[in-house]
C-alpha cells in the first residue's frame, strides 16, 4: 500500500485518503455529488497552519507576534509545501494516480494539505500532530535551517537553564587537523552532568552554537507538549 510504504500512514479509512489525491480538475460524480480534495484541502490548511504556529511559539519563544508571522509565512507558503510533497514522494503517487503538467505542480501543495485533512478526520488532531513532528518535521521540513538563520542557540539554551535552575556547562577543547595549521574545536554540552549536545566547528564559538542547537532540539522535539 502506497500510503504506509511512502507516507508512513496506516489509515482506517482509505476513502478519505483516495478523496485527497483527486484534485479539482479531475473531479468525480458518484451518486451525483462533486468528488475532490477541494474540502480536504480546505481543512488541511487549517491544521497544518494551525500546527505550524504551534511549533514556532514553543521553538521561539522570544519571537514576537510579527516574527512568528514572519517565519511561519515561510513554511506554509506554496513553494514550500510543495518542496515538502516532493520530498514526501507525493509526486511519485500522482505519477501512478494521474498525470500533470509541469505549471499544475502546485497541485502537489493543495494535495499535501488534502493529505493533512484526510489524517485529521481519520485519526485526530493528536495523532496528526505526532505525525507532524515525527515524520514531517525530522524528514521533510528543513527546520533546522529556518533555525540557524533566526536563531542563537546558545543563549536560548542559557536562558532555559537558567529558568529551570539545570547545571550546565560547555566542554569545548581543540582537534589538529592533517590540514597544515588547521584546528577544530569540539564542544560536548553536558546538563546535569549528562551529555545532551554535541558539536565541532572552526572557532569555539561555532562549536558551542552547535552543541547547543542539537540540546535545543531535543528539548523542544522530545517533549513538544
Amino acid at each position: 500500500m502506497l500510503l504506509k510504504k511512502q507516507l508512513g500512514i496506516t489509515p482506517r479509512d482509505l476513502s478519505v485518503y483516495e478523496l485527497a489525491f483527486i484534485p479539482k480538475s479531475r473531479t468525480m460524480i458518484k451518486e451525483g455529488n462533486p468528488m475532490n480534495n477541494e474540502r480536504l484541502e480546505y481543512l488541511g490548511d487549517a491544521v497544518f497552519t494551525n500546527l505550524v504556529s504551534e511549533l514556532l511559539y514553543r521553538v521561539f519563544p522570544n519571537k514576537n507576534e510579527g516574527q512568528l508571522s514572519k517565519i511561519r509565512a515561510k513554511i506554509i507558503s506554496r513553494n514550500y509545501q510543495e518542496r515538502i510533497a516532493r520530498s514526501m514522494g507525493l509526486d511519485k503517487i500522482y505519477g501512478e494516480t494521474t498525470s500533470l503538467q509541469d505549471d499544475q505542480t502546485y497541485l502537489y501543495a493543495n494535495t499535501l494539505e488534502a493529505l493533512i485533512g484526510a489524517m485529521f478526520l481519520d485519526k485526530g488532531y493528536r495523532k496528526t500532530r505526532r505525525y507532524f513532528l515525527d515524520h514531517l518535521l525530522e524528514k521533510h521540513i528543513d527546520i533546522d535551517h529556518i533555525l540557524n538563520q533566526e536563531t542563537d542557540f546558545k543563549s536560548l539554551f542559557l536562558n532555559w537553564c537558567q529558568k529551570n535552575k539545570q547545571d550546565f556547562i560547555f566542554q569545548t577543547t581543540q582537534i589538529e587537523t592533517e590540514t597544515k595549521g588547521g584546528i577544530i574545536f569540539s564542544t560536548l554540552l553536558l546538563v546535569n552532568q549528562k551529555p545532551l549536545g554535541k558539536g565541532k566547528g572552526k572557532t569555539k564559538k561555532a562549536a558551542e552554537q552547535e552543541a547547543a542547537r542539537q540540546a535545543w532540539k531535543k528539548l523542544i522535539y522530545s517533549n513538544p507538549a
